[in-house]
């Protein structure tokens, strides 16, 4: 680590960095609200919003609202404020089929998969049509996003003190709360849309119980008179995943499989072991299920680190065939902010070095680097989609949460 002066330049650095980040993001927000996934406009679903990635990308700005000017925070937060209200704009306008699905005792998980809120709205904001083929619907029923779009908006709140937002969305966010509560444990797909994992006997993320966990956590905090506790529903979320997820071994898995009696077991399946997306557990959200040092974190940790990253740079999974499986920054930068939690800053400077040296010269971050360019999977992708999309705005996002951890990390490091 560099001392004194190579340290001062060293942080500036940082924020420099973080600074082209959030102008790269602010450059591609639609004037309605939403981040798009990318700001490439000729990738294949350009036209889409999701919820998950407009919310980390959100997220990004609202850490590096800890460090903006006053005219900065100003931009920052009109950006995030006009984010917030495309989104529970969304869910006012879904408020009667919400309505319908909290209401009804018995929902099967077919008639909840036809009904549930999608994982994506065109740029309108309307829902995205559907083809009478089934094979040409990308999977759109996910719950994560919207555990992540209450936890961002609770961290927010939190900072800016701004509670009048609060009574602004009350009904939306207690909607969104008796969604997630009632529909936690129904099968749907995790946050990659991985087609594999759904059917009748559909499957069920712990990487989206983690989203969710965090998200009633936020509502809890921000104490809304209409809305009950949550802490029932949170311990019997936990409890949940350790009766449900640990396997033989005393390790969390990725996923598990409903069966025709209605419970959930683990599968053998040997893509099932590990994901990068279940660091979500512990960071970087406030509220998370378990904190970093909690042992079945530190298995998580450990298991990541020996399978999933390479050089600094994050897979998703083994056996990724998407791009053949390639590096992501913004999971590197998502394993950054865990490996400070741990105090492992020697990780997290390789995970850190690794990103930089991906961007492009424009700041820019790619969804993935693949490392099997030549390989056929990734032929074929390129053939149907052409390369990763660039600039991927929620790594961007992720990446501002990591560097300013970084930046904090070291600061207090001096004074120590």
């Amino acid at each position: 680590m560099p001392f004194d002066l190579d340290k001062i330049e060293f942080l500036n650095m940082l924020n420099e960095v973080t600074e082209a980040y959030t102008s790269i993001i602010l450059e591609h927000q639609d004037p309605t609200g939403p981040f798009p996934a990318t700001g490439q406009d000729a990738y294949e679903y350009s036209d889409f919003r999701w919820v998950r990635d407009s919310s980390y990308t959100t997220l990004g700005l609202i850490y590096k609202l800890q460090s903006a000017s006053e005219t900065e925070s100003e931009i920052l937060m009109d950006a995030i404020e006009k984010n917030f209200e495309w989104w529970f704009n969304i869910i006012d306008v879904e408020e009667e089929g919400l309505e319908y699905l909290i209401s009804t005792e018995s929902i099967s998980a077919t008639e909840f998969y036809e009904n549930a809120l999608p994982a994506r709205f065109t740029r309108e904001g309307l829902r995205e049509p559907t083809s009478e083929f089934a094979e040409d619907n990308w999977p759109n029923v996910q719950l994560d996003g919207y555990g992540t779009l209450l936890v961002v908006f609770g961290k927010y709140v939190e900072q800016t003190n701004r509670t009048n937002l609060v009574e602004s969305y009350e009904k939306e966010i207690s909607l969104l709360t008796s969604y997630l509560s009632k529909f936690a444990t129904f099968s749907n797909y995790d946050m990659w849309e991985d087609s594999r994992f759904f059917g009748e006997n559909g499957c069920l993320h712990v990487s989206t119980l983690a989203c969710i966990y965090a998200g009633l956590s936020a509502v809890d905090e921000m104490d809304i008179d209409s809305i009950p506790s949550q802490k029932m529903d949170l311990s019997s979320i936990k409890s949940f995943v350790e009766d449900n997820f640990i396997d033989d071994n005393g390790e969390l898995v990725k996923y598990i499989q409903k069966k025709n009696d209605e419970t959930y077991s683990i599968p053998e399946d040997s893509l099932n072991n590990i994901d990068s997306s279940m660091i979500l557990l512990s960071s970087p959200f406030n509220g998370s299920m378990y904190p970093s040092d909690h042992s079945l974190m530190k298995n998580i940790s450990e298991r990541i680190e020996r399978d999933l990253n390479e050089g600094g740079g994050v897979k998703r999974y083994p056996g990724d065939e998407f791009y053949d499986g390639g590096r992501w920054p913004m999971l590197s930068a998502l394993q950054g902010i865990s490996f400070l939690e741990e105090g492992n800053l020697s990780g997290a400077l390789r995970n850190y070095e690794w990103i930089l040296d991906m961007q492009d010269h424009n700041n820019h971050l790619i969804e993935q680097v693949p490392d099997n360019p030549e390989s056929k999977i990734c032929k074929d992708w390129y053939e149907l989609w052409g390369k990763p999309t660039t600039p991927l705005l929620m790594g961007h996002g992720v990446s501002i949460i990591f560097f300013e951890e970084l930046i904090r990390y070291i600061q207090l490091q001096s004074f120590r």
